[in-house]
């Protein structure tokens, strides 16, 4: 409530309705990129930074309250970050609110930005902000070559299903052991105009929220009882997937557990499990 008043105040001195979107821009610039200074070194929750730089990330979503705690123990280290998407859709001079966000909360991060459209002059020293599609692979390993390996993927951008889909398959290799991958609005699975579709439906059978899902049967790969599967690449690399409101969130690292199947006998537990009548379903 605070920062929101501030905020009013600051754009009522400035006449700020009545500046060009280029001015405003230039503004906005350079008084987030000072405040992020200030706030490298007070203890500001993840929730009252998305609050004074308007990120959506509280308020129309509630990703901070997940983030918070996935994010917390990588704050102060130095690590490498990827998100896919500035904000601001087709104005160049709009957006860059989580770039702030993430340069305030982590001070000794370098920060990556993807975004079809050209935002590059929101690049600046510890930011790089390239121009591209998240469905070109060229660009996302072009971006992988130049950063090296990430603590953290986001992907934030077209919210397209295949999209999603191709740019976890793409990237996820160069996420660090331990590392955090995290799919953000994915309430886009269950609408046919981002690729997704009702419950049951073809669209939703190929949807970003099934394909993750998929992959969360598969953690326990192990414990399938088909002697013929065998794990694809991802399985053994998948350590944790949780599901969130319109958030899904992977964890990278070695699962190699071995099965609590073990000596037992394979073809009784393929046995199909019987009940008297006069049995009932605990």
């Amino acid at each position: 409530m605070k920062f929101r008043k501030l905020k009013k105040w600051i754009k009522k001195i400035l006449k700020w309705e009545s500046l060009s979107s280029r001015k405003r821009w230039s503004i906005k610039f350079q008084l987030f990129d000072i405040s992020t200074y200030i706030f490298n070194f007070l203890p500001l929750s993840l929730t009252s930074l998305c609050s004074f730089y308007g990120s959506d990330k509280w308020g129309n979503h509630f990703y901070t309250l997940v983030y918070d705690n996935i994010f917390r123990s990588l704050r102060r280290k130095k690590i490498n970050l990827l998100e896919i998407g500035v904000g601001g859709y087709a104005d160049p001079y709009s957006g860059g609110e989580s770039i702030f966000l993430w340069k305030a909360y982590f001070p000794f991060a370098r920060l990556f930005f993807i975004d079809i459209v050209d935002k590059t002059h929101f690049s600046q020293n510890r930011v790089r902000v390239v121009q591209g599609s998240q469905d070109d692979a060229n660009v996302l390993l072009n971006v992988v070559r130049e950063a090296g390996e990430f603590d953290i993927i986001i992907d934030d951008g077209s919210h397209i299903n295949h999209h999603q889909i191709a740019s976890f398959e793409t990237l996820f290799p160069s996420l660090k052991e331990g590392g955090i991958y995290v799919i953000e609005d994915t309430q886009t699975s269950y609408w046919p105009s981002f690729g997704g579709g009702g419950n049951k439906t073809r669209e939703y059978e190929n949807s970003c929220m099934r394909y993750f899902l998929r992959l969360a049967d598969e953690l326990n790969y192990g414990e399938y009882l088909d002697e013929e599967y065998s794990p694809g690449k991802f399985n053994k690399k998948i350590i944790e997937i949780s599901f969130h409101h319109n958030l899904i969130v992977v964890i990278k690292g070695n699962n190699d557990q071995v099965s609590v199947i073990g000596s037992k006998n394979i073809s009784k537990l393929k046995r199909p499990i019987s009940f008297h009548s006069d049995e009932k379903y605990h």
